[in-house]
């Protein structure tokens, strides 16, 4: 039993899955400044309206959410900038194997960034594929997955919670 638990221990952290509260707090904070900047540049650009705020939430499903976010990003992030990125850096270097699993991660979101409005299509993809590169780096520099694993499901929740919970807090013109 105690070779099967280094066995699991050694192949976590080939795919980097190591010291996770620290990294995965570093994602976190990247995904809250992306995103403020974002809704920032939107309002100076007068992009923003805000249309009413709900003053009661539902808890239980906003905690539910991000569990369920934190699931999602474990499973991608294992599978792209674990296994795929990882074959992909013993092969080649890390702008290759950067460049590459973004592209391979870009072609799996591609059904769900699709929409009947092309350049809403194209604005999907650039962005899923810039999203793509960030969490990478983040996987280069903190040399774990759990950075890129933080950003993800913070990322997605904050995008995901207003359209959940039929807030329309904010509308995006």
């Amino acid at each position: 039993m105690k070779n099967l638990w280094k066995s699991i221990q050694k192949i976590l952290r080939k795919v980097g899955l190591n010291s996770w509260i620290y990294t995965y707090c570093v994602g976190a904070i990247v995904a809250i400044v992306i995103s403020v900047s974002v809704i920032g540049l939107n309002v100076i650009l007068d992009n923003v309206e805000v249309i009413g705020t709900r003053t009661e939430l539902n808890w239980f499903l906003l905690i539910s959410m991000f569990v369920a976010y934190l699931f999602e990003a474990i499973v991608e992030e294992v599978m792209f900038r674990g296994v795929v990125f990882t074959v992909l850096r013993k092969k080649a270097s890390i702008p290759v194997a950067v460049i590459t699993t973004s592209i391979v991660s870009t072609m799996i979101h591609i059904s769900s960034v699709l929409n009947e409005d092309l350049l809403l299509s194209v604005l999907r993809i650039v962005n899923v594929f810039t999203l793509s590169i960030v969490l990478a780096a983040l996987r280069v520099r903190e040399k774990s997955l759990w950075g890129a694993i933080g950003m993800n499901s913070v990322w997605k929740f904050l995008l995901h919670t207003d359209r959940q919970m039929n807030t329309k807090t904010i509308w995006m013109n």
